[in-house]
């Protein structure tokens, strides 16, 4: 499905739109196929790393599962279905779930949603991680903060303050970052890349690229260029010595 979503012609509701299950299933579900656990595991690193936290773990799995759209029971005997579960399992029965909310142009379903996934009943072996993955990393961390504040008024939520520090905000940004890191080796990487840039999204990689144009100037060497503007927009308000000062040609 991930190689037909990037192609020319748009799949889904209308040109280039998508549900956020299709969203899902078009960048996650090769993994099952790929089975590539320590490829995945690197991947999740990139993502968490490129948001700017810090990824604490230095084990190698051993195997890893993926649930799509699981069911856990939760707070006050309810079902809450996350998009994903990764489970990864390696040495000395070490273990880490990645619980993960996929969102793309819409917000969270409740105020509870997220509490309801990392509060849930059941008995997961190893450490747990939470991930809220959308567009935008301010309505990603807003949702996380009013999230966490209702935790807090929830007398039978516990441990509200280690989810804090599990629950992270990341966006499709991040996963594209994380994508062109591993695009050259990894034909899922590579389409992941081809499907965002297809929606929109993309993020800095750098400037290596300018090194393949034919620039008059040393791409390894600071440069500073300006021009004299053609419009007087200070209209005076530069103290008349000061004015034209940082328009000057060099």
């Amino acid at each position: 499905m991930l190689v037909t979503a990037t192609g020319k012609k748009a799949v889904g509701r209308g040109k280039g739109r998508f549900s956020e299950d299709e969203i899902t299933s078009i960048v996650f579900s090769p993994i099952l196929m790929m089975n590539d656990t320590r490829l995945t595991w690197a991947f999740w690193k990139e993502v968490v790393e490129g948001a700017g936290k810090t990824w604490p773990y230095v084990w190698i799995p051993e195997s890893m599962k993926i649930e799509f759209w699981p069911k856990m029971q939760t707070l006050g005997d309810r079902l809450v279905e996350p998009d994903l579960l990764f489970s990864f399992l390696g040495p000395d029965e070490l273990c880490l779930n990645i619980i993960v909310e996929i969102k793309w142009d819409s917000g969270l379903s409740s105020p509870d949603q997220l509490v309801k996934q990392w509060f849930h009943k059941e008995d997961v072996r190893g450490e747990c991680l939470h991930f809220y993955l959308t567009k935008s990393a301010i309505k990603g961390l807003q949702s996380i903060n009013d999230s966490i504040e209702y935790a807090e008024s929830v007398p039978d939520c516990l441990n509200v303050a280690e989810w804090k520090d599990k629950l992270l905000a990341l966006t499709w940004g991040n996963v594209h970052q994380a994508a062109s890191h591993f695009s050259k080796d990894s034909i899922w990487a590579e389409a992941i890349l081809i499907f965002l840039e297809k929606q929109g999204i993309s993020s800095f990689t750098g400037f290596d690229w300018v090194k393949s144009l034919n620039c008059p100037f040393n791409v390894e060497e600071s440069s500073f260029f300006s021009l004299t503007p053609w419009f007087d927009f200070d209209l005076g308000l530069l103290p008349e010595e000061d004015n034209g000062f940082f328009y000057k040609n060099n």
